[in-house]
């Protein structure tokens, strides 16, 4: 029931459903209705689940786009480091394959 009334309180500060429908709405659940809160304002009329869907995802954006951010920055560290990593290997590659080849600017002499 506690998350019920995160949900409706949501509802309420984006002006979707009024106090008094919240109330309306937690009664009935009080009186014995099992139906989540959300269930019981659809129902109602109060809302939409598109409505409910829209502030659960709102509130999940604001909540999560430092840890979006922190995601990002960590992504762009390891595909910087695979670059490098990319990087010296391929040079490595390009080293062993010339060592022994004059004509591709290798130096040392098969002998």
């Amino acid at each position: 029931m506690n998350g019920d009334i995160k949900i409706g309180k949501l509802l309420c500060d984006e002006d979707i459903i009024t106090k008094r429908q919240l109330n309306q709405a937690l009664q009935a659940q009080i009186k014995g209705d099992k139906r989540a809160l959300g269930e019981i304002l659809v129902d109602k009329g109060f809302c939409t689940l598109e409505d409910i869907t829209d502030v659960l995802m709102d509130t999940a954006d604001e909540h999560s786009h430092e840890d979006k951010q922190e995601e990002i920055r960590q992504d762009f560290y390891a595909a910087k480091q695979e670059a490098l990593e990319d990087e010296s290997i391929h040079q490595i590659m390009y080293d062993l394959s010339t060592k022994n080849s004059p004509e591709l600017g290798g130096s040392e002499n098969r002998f």
